[in-house]
């Protein structure tokens, strides 16, 4: 059986990571940019946590109303992207799979907005 790989992604990823781990969050944003924009049309299914990369860093990097935006699309982009993948799966299992999915959308939301609240309250002190 092979899976389904796609380097070229895989490698913007790691960019992104090593951009993050340095605190240059402009270029690990644009390299997350350019790996959705790949992921789009990958055969790899990318875990949403993946997704979720690019609006949390751009909350890190200062740019939080960008990162709602970015939250906003992964969220309505989820169930085109189950049904990309599992279209053949019944349709209770691809709606529990997209609740699931929004589930941890949620959560790294607030994440994000606790994050944000915390770095606007350190800024004015």
């Amino acid at each position: 059986m092979m899976f389904a790989s796609d380097p070229d992604t895989d490698v913007l990823l790691r960019e992104a990571t090593a951009h993050a781990d340095a605190k240059r969050w402009d270029d690990a944003i644009c390299a997350l940019q350019q790996a959705a924009q790949r992921m789009a049309r990958s055969p790899v299914d990318y875990p949403v946590e993946t997704w979720l990369r690019l609006p949390l860093y751009l909350q890190r990097a200062g740019r939080f109303v960008e990162s709602m935006s970015a939250f906003d699309e992964v969220d309505a982009q989820t169930p085109a992207r189950i049904a990309r993948f599992f279209g053949h799966k019944p349709a209770d299992w691809q709606a529990r799979a997209v609740a699931e999915q929004r589930t941890v959308i949620a959560t790294k939301r607030a994440l994000a907005s606790r994050r944000e609240a915390a770095r606007q309250k350190k800024t004015k002190t």
